[in-house]
């Protein structure tokens, strides 16, 4: 399963980087343009990620939704982040990456399964999964932690089982390291500095296993 896992998981790096990410994707520039996480290019996708892809295929297909956001589905959002926040109780769980699993809707979980099961939710009601996007981050303490970004005309917003309240990606706290791809949602992109950093260093590692082969 190790082998499996390990193996899945640079076939998509590789996969992406020969196919698409030869060049960087720069931020967004501030002023007028939509208030996004700044991305740049393909990078590693988290292991227990590419685990729960090979055990749950559905979740990691493109689904298809209202590209614009109704008012309704705006209101269900806060909804599903409160209700999802009050249904699973928290719970430890291992946090090395191939001992780790994310579960959807569990009765007890961590961090992976409320991001998980409020992505599952908001694609069922009506978003695309363009627009619902799982990223890691890092928490002000340095903890690893994963949260759904939703993605809006106007703004990129945060649901985090941290707290009920919704912000923009910009008004909290976390140290942004990688997130789902807009286009593929099997494929992550680095995001912030310090996804750009990791970033590179993976692409090195990529490059040196495909001159190896």
């Amino acid at each position: 399963m190790k082998r499996a896992v390990l193996g899945a998981a640079f076939a998509l790096l590789l996969t992406a980087g020969a196919s698409r990410a030869a060049s960087v994707v720069e931020p967004l520039p501030v002023g007028n343009e939509p208030s996004r996480v700044a991305s740049y290019g393909y990078t590693l996708a988290p292991l227990p990620f590419v685990k729960f892809c090979m055990q749950q295929a559905p979740e990691c297909q493109p689904a298809t939704g209202s590209q614009e956001p109704t008012d309704e589905m705006l209101a269900r959002m806060v909804e599903i982040n409160r209700e999802v926040n009050r249904s699973i109780t928290p719970m430890r769980k291992p946090t090395q990456p191939l001992l780790t699993s994310w579960t959807i809707a569990p009765e007890a979980g961590d961090c992976n399964d409320y991001a998980v099961t409020k992505r599952h939710r908001l694609i069922a009601a009506g978003w695309p999964s363009s627009h619902v996007l799982l990223a890691a981050v890092a928490t002000p303490e340095g903890q690893g932690h994963l949260v759904v970004v939703v993605r809006t005309a106007e703004e990129d917003l945060v649901l985090d089982n941290l707290t009920d309240a919704i912000r923009r990606w910009d008004k909290t706290s976390f140290d942004w390291i990688s997130m789902q791809s807009e286009e593929d949602p099997r494929f992550w992109l680095a995001a912030g500095e310090r996804g750009r950093q990791r970033q590179q260093r993976l692409q090195a590692v990529a490059a040196g296993f495909a001159t190896a082969r």
